[in-house]
């Protein structure tokens, strides 16, 4: 039940995530390898960031105070968009907790930031 209400949300949101399962299942060495190739001259000046490669979810996702989430099946011209995305959430998630802002005020804050 937890996963349809998660999955309702995600589909409310306009979110791009991937529930297929047979995915567990795959060996994805060379692409998790082509990866972690993009991240590694990527240098964060603030904080130091774990970033967890996931088969499922979203594109991309957050845990206070520096985890990244992020799903290895999007496209890999998009993954540093997505990664600095999730970094901009990073950054500022206190101040919106703090200001109590809805989902749709947060990403557009975070769509606003350089």
């Amino acid at each position: 039940m937890r996963t349809k209400r998660a999955q309702k949300w995600l589909d409310e949101n306009g979110y791009i995530y991937t529930l297929d399962f047979l995915n567990f299942f795959k060996d994805e060495t060379r692409l998790i390898n082509k990866i972690k190739n993009i991240f590694k001259d990527i240098k964060t000046l603030e904080q130091s960031v774990t970033i967890i490669l996931s088969k499922f979810d979203t594109y991309g996702s957050y845990e206070l105070p520096n985890i990244i989430y992020l799903n290895i099946y999007q496209p890999l011209d998009k993954i540093l968009d997505v990664f600095n995305h999730e970094l901009k959430h990073l950054r500022v998630e206190k101040e919106v907790q703090k200001k109590g802002l809805t989902h749709k005020e947060k990403e557009d804050l975070i769509n606003s930031l350089k």
